[in-house]
């Protein structure tokens, strides 16, 4: 699941998603998990219905996203792991 996360975030596509789903994804991008039905489909409502708040939110990832690569986070990881 975690995958198909990081993909959105690539993408810059707004997505909802539970804390389970999304694990420790969320301290690095700020998601904010949908844990209750209720808070799930509020989430997904906001997102289909205000196309200003999914534009604004998909940019919001795409420029978290670029600037941890930018900064070579994600390649100093997998380094530290490897060594």
């Amino acid at each position: 699941m975690r995958v198909k996360i990081l993909d959105a975030v690539r993408r810059g596509i707004p997505l909802v998603a539970t804390g389970t789903a999304i694990g420790s994804l969320g301290g690095m991008f700020d998601l904010r998990a949908s844990n209750t039905e209720d808070d799930f489909v509020a989430a997904a409502r906001r997102l289909l219905l205000d196309r200003a708040a999914s534009r604004q939110e998909g940019a919001r990832l795409y420029e978290e996203n670029r600037q941890r690569w930018e900064s070579r986070v994600p390649h100093t990881a997998v380094a530290e792991w490897l060594a």
